[in-house]
């Protein structure tokens, strides 16, 4: 998202994701003018619908939804289909655009990636129309490589819940394995929970998808700090239980991730056959990369 807001002449570039009430939900933003168009987004007056009948769903959004195939506006001053929102956008510098919808390999839409130019007729040269057309089929195969369709984040939200992960806000919930033949506790997952400070608690499928690798890594590092020094008070108090924590797919490539391991593992006095890393189900990986990197 952030390389393409820094093409040349782009204004804005929105992901869009259909919520259950049928209002796109702008999941990431990118560009000079990212951020503020946003907002626009984001306000009732001009939330894109995916409504034909209503004025908000008839625009780019919302027809490349619908019809699954990328549309385009030369000329945003006079395309019929974008009067709703020409009076507060025009002042963005907004003169053409483009969204593409996010298909599945069943044919389905799951999002929609929009762009919008400074100029009028950005969108319709060949090299233009060539571009679009491989960004299309980078952005559907990235998506299909993501197994588990995330949940529709708004994109203030997702950053208030990193913001609130990394500032106290990460807890590691105990969830015991029972030895069904004898009845008792052998293992604990630890699984990670976002606390939030009016006390809600936050499911990791809905904070997960708002992070990136560093980030990811950030959380699989304090997570197995926060796991590894219970192992010792469970000794303490009479209970010899394992744990595991859940391992993401780009921390498992990190050439520092087993350094990360044996240092928290060693701080901890805890021996390496007493934790169990299970690799998050959140990306493909080739099993060439995956072996390489268990090795290490």
């Amino acid at each position: 998202m952030e390389l393409l807001g820094r093409l040349p002449s782009i204004v804005c570039v929105f992901l869009m994701r259909l919520n259950s009430n049928g209002t796109f939900i702008t999941e990431d933003s990118a560009g000079p003018k990212g951020q503020e168009g946003a907002s626009i987004m984001r306000n009732p007056l001009f939330e894109a619908v995916v409504d034909p009948d209503s004025p908000r769903g008839r625009g780019l959004i919302a027809h490349a939804w619908r019809s699954l195939v990328p549309q385009k506006i030369s000329n945003y001053q006079k395309d019929p289909r974008v009067s709703h929102w020409r009076d507060v956008v025009t002042p963005l510098g907004i003169r053409s655009g483009i969204s593409i919808p996010i298909r599945t390999p069943d044919g389905t839409a799951v999002a929609v990636l929009s762009l919008y130019g400074s100029y009028p007729n950005q969108f319709d040269t060949p090299w233009s129309i060539q571009f679009t057309r491989g960004l299309s089929q980078r952005w559907e195969k990235l998506w299909e490589l993501c197994r588990a369709p995330a949940s529709v984040i708004p994109e203030d939200q997702a950053a208030h819940y990193r913001k609130e992960l990394f500032s106290g806000g990460l807890s590691m919930y105990m969830q015991p394995v029972f030895n069904l033949a004898t009845g008792r506790p052998v293992k604990v997952e630890a699984l990670a929970r976002l606390v939030r400070p009016n006390g809600e608690i936050v499911p990791p499928g809905l904070f997960l998808p708002s992070l990136g690798d560093a980030e990811l890594d950030r959380l699989f590092r304090a997570g197995l700090d926060f796991a590894l020094a219970w192992v010792p008070r469970w000794d303490a108090a009479g209970l010899h239980l394992d744990i595991s924590l859940n391992l993401p797919p780009g921390t498992l490539r990190d050439p520092d991730c087993p350094k990360w391991v044996e240092e928290a593992l060693n701080h901890h006095g805890v021996r390496p056959e007493r934790l169990a890393l299970e690799l998050l189900e959140t990306r493909e990986m080739d099993h060439r990369t995956q072996d390489e990197a268990v090795e290490r």
